[in-house]
C-alpha cells in the first residue's frame, strides 16, 4: 500500500485519468488512460509565419505554442505527399494518437474577427487638422484621416457634412473589420498654430518595419528607434518583446524579434503606437577587448588608483557597459584585469588594463575615444555619396576631428521605402588614422542618398 500512496502522489494528474485494479494477489495494478492528441489538436491546420521555414523543429515549436499541453508531450511529424502527421511516442505515458493536419502561410489566410472594431475605438482624437492650402471638403479629410489612421487605408469610408466643422464618418456595411460612425471635429490651422495638432507615431516609425537593435532589451530597442526618430525620444514606451523563433536553419543563433512601442498616455503631441521587427544573435556577445580598444586608463592627479575611480572611468568612455556587471582584478601597482558577468547578455571576457596618474599639465596627452563625439550608429546627411561627401558632413559636426579619420568602408543597404525605390540606405565606417596622438578608435554611421539623383 506504501508504494501505490508513493506512486499516486509522484504522478501528476493533468490530461489524463487514473484507474486502480486490486488483484487477488493483494498487487496492485495502476492503469494511466491517456489522452488523445486529437481532443487537443482540434483544427485540421497550423500557421505558420511568412517568414518562418518549414521545417520539423519550426512547425512543432509553433504547435506547443498554440497547444501548451502539449510541450512536454513526445511528438514526432511524418510528412506525406498531401499532409502532415503528427505522431506520439509510444513512450508517452500520458498521451497517445495520430493528428492529420496541413500548413497554411498565415498570409494566404485572412483571420476574420468574430468582433468588429468600432470607428469610435480607432479615433483617439477627433480633430481633423488640415493645412492652410486645404479647402475643408470630403477628398481632403479623408486623405487627412488616412494619412493619420494607417489601418483605415484600404476601408470603404463616407463622410456626410453636418455643419462647417463637424462630419460624420461611417464605414461600408458589409466591411469585416470596422463598423459604426463617428463625428469629427475639422478645422483648418495655420502652420504656427500645429504644435496643439497630435501625430500619429505610426506616421514617423512605420508599422512591421524592421530595426537594428545592438541590445536585445527595451532600451536597445528604443535607443535604435530615437536614432531614426529624435524627435519622438523620451516619449515612447516598450510593452512587449516576444522571440518569434529561428528564421535559418544554418544560422540557429540568429532570431526574430518583435516588439511594441506605444506613445505615453499623457503625451500632448503624438499619439498611437506601432509593432517593429529586429534580428538579434541570441547566443553571440561581443568580446570586451572588441570594445576597449584602448586599454589604456589615465586618470587625474588628484584621483588615487583605486577600484571605484577606474570603473567611473570605464563608464565615462564606454556607456555600453554597466558597472555592476563589471569586475575588476588588481595585477600589479599599473595593471588590472577587467572582466565582465556571465549574466551579461552582450559582452563576455577580459581584457588588461594600464593604469596611470597624469599630472594636469601632462593630460593633452589624453586620448579621446571618437566615439564620445560622433555617436555610434546616428544617421549624418551627406550632400555627395563618397568618402569627402562623409568626412565634410563629420567635420561640420565635428570641425575638431578634421583630418583625423578615414572612410575604410561605404556599404548600400538597400531601398528603404517601396514607395520611393531611388532612396537607399548606407552605412560608412570611420576610424582614426594609427598615428593619432589624441583620438582612438572607430564608429559606424547611416545616411540615406537618392541613387538616381
Amino acid at each position: 500500500m506504501k508504494k501505490l500512496l508513493h506512486l499516486l502522489t509522484c504522478l501528476s494528474l493533468t490530461g489524463f485519468s487514473l484507474s486502480l485494479t486490486i488483484s487477488c494477489s493483494n498487487k496492485p495494478i495502476v492503469n494511466i488512460v491517456k489522452t488523445n492528441i486529437e481532443t487537443i489538436f482540434t483544427d485540421n491546420y497550423i500557421e505558420l509565419p511568412y517568414w518562418m521555414d518549414i521545417n520539423g523543429e519550426n512547425i512543432l515549436s509553433i504547435i506547443r505554442k498554440t497547444y501548451p499541453e502539449l510541450k512536454k508531450c513526445k511528438l514526432r511529424l511524418v510528412y506525406s505527399t498531401t499532409v502532415w502527421e503528427l505522431h506520439v511516442d509510444k513512450s508517452d505515458l500520458y498521451f497517445e494518437g495520430i493528428k492529420y493536419f496541413n500548413i497554411i502561410i498565415n498570409e494566404q489566410i485572412p483571420i476574420l474577427p468574430t468582433i468588429k472594431k468600432e470607428l469610435k475605438q480607432v479615433f483617439v482624437n477627433t480633430d481633423i487638422v488640415l493645412f492652410d492650402e486645404n479647402e475643408i471638403n470630403e477628398t481632403n479629410i479623408i486623405k487627412r484621416i488616412k494619412e493619420m489612421y494607417p489601418e483605415l487605408n484600404f476601408m470603404n469610408l463616407y463622410l456626410e457634412k453636418i455643419n462647417e466643422t463637424h462630419w460624420e464618418l461611417s464605414i461600408e456595411e458589409n466591411e469585416i473589420f470596422y463598423q459604426g460612425s463617428v463625428v469629427l471635429n475639422v478645422t483648418i490651422y495655420k502652420e504656427e498654430q500645429m504644435p496643439g495638432f497630435l501625430v500619429n507615431v505610426a506616421s514617423i516609425i512605420k508599422d512591421n518595419s524592421f530595426i537594428e537593435v545592438k541590445t536585445n532589451n527595451e532600451q536597445g530597442i528604443l535607443n535604435s528607434i530615437y536614432k531614426q526618430a529624435p524627435e519622438l525620444e523620451n516619449r515612447l514606451l516598450v510593452t512587449d518583446i516576444e522571440d518569434m523563433g529561428v528564421v535559418d536553419q544554418d544560422k540557429l543563433e540568429t532570431h526574430l524579434f518583435e516588439a511594441i512601442l506605444v506613445v505615453s498616455d499623457d503625451d500632448q503631441q503624438y499619439f498611437g503606437g506601432v509593432s517593429v521587427k529586429y534580428y538579434f544573435d541570441v547566443n553571440v556577445k561581443q568580446d570586451l577587448n572588441s570594445l576597449i580598444v584602448n586599454p589604456h586608463i589615465l586618470l587625474r592627479e588628484n584621483e588615487e588608483i583605486i577600484q571605484a575611480n577606474i570603473l567611473n572611468k570605464i563608464i565615462l568612455d564606454y556607456p555600453e557597459l554597466k558597472t555592476e556587471d563589471l569586475v575588476l582584478k588588481y595585477l600589479s601597482n599599473t595593471q588590472w584585469e577587467l572582466s565582465i558577468s556571465e549574466n551579461n547578455s552582450d559582452y563576455q571576457g577580459s581584457v588588461v588594463l594600464n593604469v596611470t596618474i597624469y599630472k594636469e599639465e601632462q593630460m593633452p596627452g589624453f586620448l579621446v575615444n571618437v566615439a564620445s563625439i560622433i555617436k555610434d550608429n546616428s544617421f549624418i546627411e551627406v550632400k555627395t555619396n563618397n568618402e569627402q561627401g562623409i568626412l565634410n558632413s563629420i567635420y561640420k559636426q565635428a570641425p575638431e576631428l578634421e583630418n583625423r579619420l578615414l572612410v575604410t568602408d561605404i556599404e548600400d543597404m538597400g531601398v528603404v521605402d517601396q514607395d520611393k525605390l531611388e532612396t537607399h540606405l548606407f552605412e560608412a565606417i570611420l576610424v582614426v588614422s594609427d598615428d593619432d596622438q589624441q583620438y582612438f578608435g572607430g564608429v559606424l554611421v547611416k545616411y540615406y542618398f537618392d541613387v538616381n539623383v
